[in-house]
């Protein structure tokens, strides 16, 4: 599982570990899959923004996700994200769709 911890801008701070899982680095090497990678992140951002809560997703390579705002006096000042969890039951249709990728097959 990794931890990331955002600032209050969404800019990155921390992350353990140091580096992705080998599935998602492989994902983003597509420009188009890294493309809706970021639009899964900035749609958990803003979900928080909006509810003050966390926010459970799965993302759109089949990964569960979690962000949850870093709250004090109830203005947001950071984030923690977790992720690149997949899911017994996500794992073959994960897999299918890096297989898909040396192929080109729907990444759209």
């Amino acid at each position: 599982m990794k931890i990331v911890l955002y600032d209050s801008k969404r800019t990155f701070l921390y992350s353990y570990p140091d580096s992705m899982s080998n599935f998602c680095a492989e994902v983003r090497k597509c420009e188009k899959l890294a493309q809706k990678c970021f639009a899964c992140d900035t749609k958990g951002f803003d979900i928080c923004d909006r509810t003050k809560k966390k926010h459970i997703y799965t993302c759109h390579m089949g990964l569960t996700e979690a962000i949850a705002p870093i709250l004090e006096n109830g203005i947001t000042i950071g984030y923690m994200m977790l992720g690149q969890v997949l899911e017994i039951s996500n794992r073959e249709s994960a897999i299918k769709r890096l297989d898909s990728l040396s192929t080109h097959e729907n990444i759209d």
